[in-house]
């Protein structure tokens, strides 16, 4: 009902009609709240996911940096380790006896090549150089155990 529909009366509007479109102002106006306090309602539990999900990503970034840190310090200890390493081999490589085996392996190339350039002497067990995937000259061809090393001490 709109204002021109009201009914009027000796000394005015009649109560009645003016009770009436009250009423309907009411139900219009609260209709309205309800709807927008729905769209609230949802409007929050969506707010409210989303923050529940920002937050589980910021935790598992917060661990994803902090292996990241464990790596770094890691790797900057082994480079710290590896000068040291590498200063006492430019110090006592040339004097260093070393005998090396690949147990008929293949890591004869690059063991003898890296420690050729690390200028470190290496006597190498002639008879366990080739590859043999019999592995004839041991028993065992794990470096575990003391046999399969024994041609080279």
């Amino acid at each position: 009902m709109n204002l021109g529909k009201l009914r009027s009366g000796l000394f005015g509007f009649k109560k009645s009609s003016v009770y009436q479109y009250i009423s309907e102002i009411e139900q219009d106006y609260s209709a309205k709240l309800v709807q927008r306090n729905d769209q609230a309602a949802r409007e929050s539990d969506e707010h409210l996911r989303r923050i529940s999900q920002l937050e589980a990503e910021l935790e598992e970034q917060k661990h994803s940096n902090e292996a990241i840190k464990s790596e770094k310090e890691l790797i900057a200890l082994a480079l710290i380790d590896a000068r040291r390493y590498a200063e006492a081999v430019k110090k006592e490589g040339k004097t260093l006896k070393l005998v090396y085996t690949p147990v008929h392996g293949s890591g004869y190339v690059p063991v003898t090549t890296i420690l050729k350039k690390m200028k470190i002497n290496v006597t190498v067990v002639p008879e366990q150089v080739k590859k043999d995937t019999e592995f004839s000259t041991v028993e065992v061809p794990n470096p575990e155990f003391k046999e399969t090393l024994s041609m080279g001490i």
